[in-house]
């Protein structure tokens, strides 16, 4: 079975899709080879976003971070000592976010933060009714939540 996701042109999404209970897979056309019977195949598809994001102590409202299903996050590491792994083997560089965040020295969590969704970023937010009047669709954005995010590990 060939699973296809379009979405209009030049817009950008992020499709995953679930056969029953496996792992999920992320691509817009994914191949399934199934035998005879019976199966659950899910998928979500969700539009690519562009945010800024920004507080008092990074402010650069310039800088656009892509959101793929709604999520962004920083793959900043760090040592139990408080120094930064980010980057160094086997670490994955800074990401775009982490770029974006960290690149002038640490910050702190407590802080004034904005997460900016601009109609120019996002034009597909923006649709018009039956009687021609423009509205901005945000029904799909249930809930918009920054996740101070940490792990932690014994080495």
């Amino acid at each position: 079975m060939l699973a296809t996701i379009d979405g209009a042109t030049g817009e950008s999404i992020t499709a995953l899709w679930r056969l029953d209970q496996e792992p999920p897979v992320s691509k817009l056309v994914t191949q399934f080879d199934l035998l005879p019977g019976t199966y659950l195949v899910s998928f979500t598809a969700v539009r690519d976003l562009t945010a800024r994001i920004y507080s008092r102590q990074r402010f650069d409202p310039d800088q656009q971070i892509p959101l793929k299903t709604l999520r962004v996050r920083s793959n900043r590491v760090f040592e139990l000592d408080g120094t930064e792994i980010t980057g160094d083997p086997p670490h994955d560089p800074p990401n775009t976010l982490t770029n974006h965040l960290f690149a002038a020295g640490p910050i702190s969590p407590v802080d004034r933060w904005t997460l900016e969704l601009s109609l120019a970023d996002n034009p597909f937010l923006r649709s018009v009714t039956p009687n021609d009047n423009e509205q901005v669709e945000l029904g799909e954005i249930d809930d918009a939540v920054l996740l101070l995010e940490y792990e932690t590990g014994i080495r």
